[in-house]
């Protein structure tokens, strides 16, 4: 599949579950006009309505708390960020997606290459304990399946991060306090980046 013809920005952000990544990137998007699209929210929502977007591969990777293949989650964020553009939105902040290096290339041909990728750092026993605290529809929140997505980003993330840093695309940002002083350090982090300029000139 091609690139998404016209896409003007796209960020990724990677983090562990209960790093904040849906609160942060919700505020982020809402204040910069942004598309905040999720890739748990759209697949947990799209198995809920039965929708022709999820097939049983899918379905089963869900249930059994392991990685979806990249493919098939690519198809399904750019039939979302197509719908965008056919609305005039350009400018996409897209969190839990590369979840391993096998992904970025799938993600670059299918969305295009991100001009940032947003790493929030999170301690475990924090993480563990949003994680487990949170209630949220369609989700199965329990401490087994923490500590498998946990392990499995832990083993995952590093080469992501280190891809990315090499490209001078990273931003680590400490998100292991409150929501108020997280999105303090993330607006003041990004402000000193020349790409993150180009939001406002797009």
């Amino acid at each position: 599949m091609s690139p998404i013809p016209n896409q003007d920005y796209l960020i990724l952000v990677i983090g562990a579950p209960g790093s904040g990544k849906g609160t942060l990137c919700s505020r982020l998007a809402l204040e910069n006009d942004f598309v905040h699209l999720s890739v748990g929210d759209i697949l947990r929502q799209a198995v809920r309505n039965n929708s022709c977007l999820v097939d049983d591969t899918i379905v089963e990777c869900m249930q059994a708390a392991e990685l979806i293949p990249a493919d098939a989650l690519a198809n399904v964020l750019a039939k979302h960020v197509g719908a965008g553009k056919e609305n005039r939105q350009y400018s996409f902040l897209i969190d839990g997606f590369p979840r391993d290096t096998g992904q970025i290339d799938t993600v670059e041909q299918v969305l295009g290459e991100p001009k940032l990728v947003l790493y929030f750092d999170c301690p475990g026993s924090e993480a563990k304990r949003r994680y487990l605290t949170r209630k949220l529809e369609g989700r199965d929140e329990n401490e087994a399946v923490f500590e498998k997505r946990f392990q499995e980003f832990q083993q995952k993330n590093g080469q992501i991060v280190e891809h990315y840093a090499k490209q001078g695309k990273l931003i680590k940002i400490d998100t292991s306090t409150s929501t108020e002083l997280s999105y303090a350090r993330l607006v003041q982090v990004l402000s000193q980046r020349e790409e993150w300029q180009d939001v406002y000139l797009r």
